[in-house]
């Protein structure tokens, strides 16, 4: 396999060239929901004089291989005095001499390694042990075989057919403390995965003997300090993770030697500088750096080479210029994430029927000038547009209405000229999010609104709509979220409302609407929040379900505070590894009040 990739949505093969098969499904799941049968803990008993004899000899052996250094051996119930007892009153294994075959030597070496392994990382407070520590069972047993739709799948260690250890796969089991310099001895290591655990700690320098290392997880622990300037050792590298961990620094000079590495994942760290150092890693697929503190200028000298790349996150740091054509060149972009930065313009020159491109975030930027028409409006694929308080002026762009695949379009806290709502996005029958808040739209809702059948969000809030608002909106039986609040419609409340069974949150307040709407109340019982201008004095809605009553003579604290947050679902929702809307029912129960950062693309 020459492409691997990580999307949660898809499983990894690969045929090691051993002849060995080890498939991975659904790279980010951990361990499996099977009972695991947990290995008896060993009962000790006092150190003998045979004991005590052969614990010497251990500690000796490792010294004079420069596995372990006397100082740890000498540490009481440090992890590698710990091994060495093990291996000394536990283990049947006998101690290396000069009578020993070489691969002999090697497997008992990769056992003591392991055993540092298991105490320096909290190895009895594992979820699952795994058989870990078993005497007398080759290490290649401390581990368990799952069948899964797509093959085979090993957890814990997996080793080549001479018994060296190949792969270490410790996901989501409570590991805890720090990778041993140890490791650095398993140069059979193809697959590392420790996601989700809690070690902390940096990188081992001796990790730099991992040469045949292709695939690294490290996503979601505590590991720190830089990485390392030797990272060019790991040259067959295919697959490095450290996403949500405590990285530093600026990325070494050495990365650029790893022209086999296909994915690349380092968001969610505290690193900067630039990205010069990643420029030759001409087979990335996929790119994700958000959530860092990178500082470059982006224009024609930007990740030049990067021709097959398919997905780019460069999210929440600290980049700037204007987004370069040859980003879009390549004929594989599906997904382009810069929101968060500082660029300033978005290309015009994207050929017509681009088939590649899915996903654009943009929001959160400067960025300037008139809404680039003939780049976003050829972007036939696209499924995905993200403008949100951005700069651009000129009419809200009516071609926006070709992009039939258009399933999430977010217009909210934009600049462009008081307009009212473009008639051609009731085209747009494909979409599910319309965000057009605070982007000063005047004039009626379209009389055809109720033509986006799938729609579940529907975002009008803080423009100054007028009209009624129209029964047809009944029809859009998938609506999760109304937001008519802060516009100024008026007349009453269409009863039709009443057929939106499937209605979480409901905001009508600031406007000159009356009438009673508790017919719709109780004809939408799991409503969880509506809002109204139902309070004292006016009055103006009877709403006996309403969570905030509102009035515009006398504006009351509770109100004030609905009406002064921006609901979560209007800015930056969050998304998918695979980029599809999280299910609407994961969103916070009851109050979704305030913006929060939740960009977890992937």
């Amino acid at each position: 396999n020459n492409n691997i990739d990580m999307n949660s949505a898809t499983s990894i093969g690969y045929s090691f060239s051993n002849g060995s098969d080890i498939t991975i499904d659904d790279i980010g799941g951990g361990g499996s929901s099977s009972a695991e049968i947990q290995t008896p803990v060993p009962t000790y008993v006092p150190i003998t004089p045979a004991i005590r004899t052969k614990l010497d000899y251990v500690k000796d052996y490792v010294v004079s291989r420069q596995i372990s250094t006397e100082l740890d051996l000498s540490s009481d119930g440090s992890p590698q005095a710990k091994a060495a007892l093990f291996m000394a009153e536990d283990d049947g294994y006998p101690v290396p001499d000069q009578n020993s075959f070489y691969n002999e030597t090697l497997l008992w070496m990769e056992r003591y390694v392991i055993v540092v392994f298991y105490y320096s990382t909290a190895g009895d407070s594992w979820i699952f042990d795994y058989n870990f520590l078993t005497p007398d069972t080759s290490i290649c047993a401390w581990g368990r075989t799952l069948v899964r739709p797509s093959g085979y799948y090993r957890e814990g260690i997996g080793c080549t057919r001479e018994g060296r250890v190949m792969d270490i796969t410790l996901e989501r089991n409570n590991l805890m403390g720090t990778l041993p310099g140890e490791l650095g001895f398993l140069s059979e290591v193809k697959y590392l995965s420790i996601v989700q655990n809690f070690l902390m700690g940096k990188i081992p320098a001796r990790m730099k003997y991992w040469r045949k290392l292709i695939f690294l997880d490290a996503r979601i622990n505590s590991i720190e300090g830089k990485l390392p300037s030797w990272i060019d050792n790991w040259s067959v590298l295919r697959i490095m993770a450290f996403s949500g961990n405590k990285l530093t620094g600026t990325l070494p000079s050495g990365m650029n030697s790893l022209t086999e590495l296909q994915q690349l994942f380092l968001d969610d760290n505290i690193l900067e500088g630039s990205l010069e150092n990643i420029e030759n890693c001409k087979k990335l697929i996929s790119l994700y750096l958000e959530d860092n503190a990178f500082t470059q200028k982006v224009d024609s000298n930007f990740l030049p080479n990067l021709n097959v790349l398919r997905r780019l996150d460069v999210s929440d740091n600290e980049l700037y210029g204007d987004v370069p054509v040859h980003l879009f060149s390549g004929g594989n972009l599906d997904v382009f994430d810069i929101h968060g930065n500082s660029v300033t313009s978005f290309p015009d020159t994207i050929p017509k029927g681009n088939s590649t491109v899915g996903f654009i975030a943009l929001q959160f930027n400067p960025l300037r000038g008139k809404f680039p028409i003939n780049t976003i409006s050829n972007l036939k694929k696209l499924d995905h547009l993200d403008l949100t308080s951005t700069s651009m002026i000129g009419t809200m762009p009516r071609e926006l209405g070709s992009l039939s695949k258009l399933e999430y379009l977010f217009l909210a806290d934009t600049s462009f000229t008081p307009g009212p709502i473009p008639d051609e996005f009731e085209k747009l029958t494909d979409l599910q999010d319309l965000s057009l808040k605070h982007a000063s739209r005047i004039g009626n809702i379209p009389s055809q609104i109720d033509a986006l059948k799938q729609i579940i969000l529907l975002d009008l809030d803080n423009n100054d709509l007028s009209g009624t608002i129209p029964a047809v909106i009944g029809n859009m039986t998938r609506l999760n979220f109304l937001m008519l609040h802060r516009n100024k419609f008026k007349g009453t409340v269409p009863m039709e409302l009443g057929n939106l069974k499937r209605m979480k949150y409901l905001f009508l307040d600031h406007n000159d609407l009356t009438g009673d709407i508790n017919t719709i109340c109780t004809a939408i019982p799991q409503i969880s929040r509506a809002t109204s201008d139902c309070a004292a004095p006016s009055y103006e809605i009877n709403c006996t379900c309403c969570a905030v009553c509102c009035d515009d003579i006398e504006e009351n604290t509770e109100c004030s505070l609905h009406s002064e947050n921006d609901f979560l679902a209007l800015l930056e929702p969050q998304w998918t590894e695979n980029y599809n809307r999280i299910d609407y029912s994961d969103f916070f129960p009851q109050y979704i009040y305030e913006f929060l950062d939740l960009n977890i693309t992937r």
